[in-house]
């Protein structure tokens, strides 16, 4: 991973943190990004002094702000290459909650703050040989599936469970209509590419909302951090990834079958059409306030 670039949303604590500090060891140029600033600088703290790296970056950005998103995004674009975007950001409420800009909050940060902010470096990703896109899903997918109608909940009961899974379906199908994507523009030519991983059941600060009973099961059964962290790693600095990879599910046992809804590649289009219209995705406005280094 020396000379190759990394960005990480979602790392200042849990799977991002520990994957972060495992790529930093290899030697890959990190920019952390989190939402409270305290936190990020203390992560680009914490990782160099375990790996040794000074080449470690935090930048500051609130996932639920659209407008933080894009202001993220014209950051990040100056960078010189990209080698991997990682959206390991990810939130879970047990009451519905709104965005400033009026959107379901896990949506907008689980799926939809990912969404439009690969759209913004595309063209960086493009540019840098060998780019990898990597969605963070969860097997909390194959319980779950888009409110195609509805998809921010705003009718009937909030279903905290179903909204997570919900943007854990949406991560895998945009992984695999990004990779669709990527193909035909590049006319095959598999740069840059777009999996989802599944990191398993891991011990991280989402399972402070996810209600006593599953909080307390999972404390004594899930993996650690680093644990849950190994395939986000080895998606980002395996030198051999196949080309029949793109648009793939991974999990610590390889390749895994898509959750039930997302397996209909008319629903992965389906999707993408669905965030655009939500994200806003098409047209990156200009840097706005709310994003520092």
């Amino acid at each position: 991973m020396a000379g190759k670039v990394v960005v990480l949303t979602g790392a200042t604590s849990g799977i991002g943190l520990a994957a972060a500090e495992a790529l930093a060891r290899l030697g890959a140029s990190l920019v952390l990004v989190g939402r409270d600033p305290a936190l990020a600088h203390g992560a680009a703290v914490r990782v160099a002094r375990a790996s040794g790296s000074s080449a470690v970056r935090p930048l500051v950005a609130d996932l639920a702000s659209r407008a933080q998103v894009r202001a993220l995004g014209d950051e990040l674009a100056r960078l010189p290459r990209l080698d991997v975007l990682v959206h390991c950001a990810g939130i879970w409420h047990l009451r519905r909650r709104e965005t400033p800009d009026g959107v379901e909050e896990t949506l907008a940060v689980n799926h939809l703050a990912p969404f439009a902010l690969t759209a913004r470096l595309l063209p960086l990703l493009r540019a840098t040989p060998g780019a990898r896109v990597i969605s963070v899903s969860s097997h909390a997918a194959y319980g779950g599936r888009v409110r195609w109608d509805d998809p921010g909940w705003a009718r009937g009961r909030y279903g905290p469970y179903g909204a997570y899974a919900q943007t854990k379906v949406l991560n895998v199908l945009f992984a695999r209509e990004l990779a669709r994507r990527l193909d035909e523009d590049a006319g095959g030519d598999p740069r840059p590419l777009a999996i989802a991983v599944a990191p398993g059941g891991v011990r991280t600060k989402l399972l402070g909302e996810a209600g006593p009973l599953l909080h307390g099961f999972m404390k004594l059964f899930a993996a650690s951090p680093a644990r849950g962290a190994e395939t986000l790693v080895w998606a980002a600095a395996a030198p051999d990834l196949p080309r029949d990879a793109a648009g793939g599910w991974f999990s610590a046992h390889g390749r895994i079958p898509y959750p039930p809804a997302a397996r209909d590649p008319e629903a992965a289009a389906r999707a993408w059409e669905m965030s655009e219209r939500l994200a806003g995705a098409g047209a990156p406005g200009p840097a706005s306030p709310g994003v520092s280094a």
